[in-house]
């Protein structure tokens, strides 16, 4: 962070956060501004209460905006108390104090945006990668496709009976690789299609076995099917 202390007057600016108090008898207002002839250049006011002059308790301006909008968020988003307690100290204790208060708003900030994007991209890689989910309950036995980003199931089938659970699984374990195509598929022609699809899929598959001679026989005849 960096900024110069500029103390010239301002031409025009906003109020972007304001805090009224009892301060040793006679209220008082402290408010951030930003001059809007120059965004990067943040305002500290104390004005008296019953009065149209402002003091400038601190001024500073940073070299982005986005610094200068961290300092004014991070004042906006403060509890009054807390404000008015940097308000009074700033005044109390001069201009560096502000330097170290405001330095640590843009710190903050910055902390919460490097967060938030590593959350960002943490959820895009998680929604990359596609488990085979097997879940029983007492209404049947399902077979789900879950995006490691969700909590619910993309793409979710259900059987009567937990043989019959089994024998698409041993046909779908082996479609990972497909996995996220299956979503789009799901996606674009819903749950319905999909489950269709893999269905048709699994038969195809059984039947190419049987003639290979490789079947497993039985109610699972991709049983001990390796994804060939």
């Amino acid at each position: 962070m960096s900024f110069v202390l500029d103390h010239s007057s301002p031409a025009r600016m906003f109020t972007l956060a304001s805090l009224r108090s009892e301060n040793g008898g006679a209220p008082a207002a402290y408010r951030i501004e930003r001059d809007l002839l120059d965004e990067r250049v943040i305002r500290l006011l104390e004005q008296p209460e019953g009065t149209s002059e402002a003091t400038i308790v601190w001024q500073g301006r940073y070299e982005t905006e986005a610094d200068a909008e961290a300092v004014a968020a991070g004042w906006g988003d403060m509890r009054s108390e807390g404000a008015l307690r940097i308000g009074r100290t700033i005044t109390s204790l001069g201009s560096q104090c502000g330097d170290a208060i405001f330095a640590g708003l843009i710190e903050h900030a910055r902390t919460a945006a490097q967060e938030k994007r590593r959350k960002q991209e943490e959820y895009a890689r998680k929604r990359l990668i596609v488990r085979l989910w097997a879940r029983d309950d007492r209404a049947g036995f399902y077979l789900e496709l879950r995006r490691d980003s969700e909590s619910s199931a993309d793409w979710k089938i259900a059987f009567r009976g937990r043989a019959e659970r089994e024998r698409m699984r041993d046909y779908l374990r082996w479609q990972e690789p497909r996995f996220l195509e299956y979503l789009d598929y799901a996606d674009r022609q819903g749950w319905e299609a999909l489950s269709q699809l893999v269905i048709d899929e699994m038969f195809e598959t059984e039947r190419w076995v049987k003639a290979q001679g490789l079947s497993a026989g039985g109610g699972r005849p991709l049983r001990f099917w390796r994804g060939q």
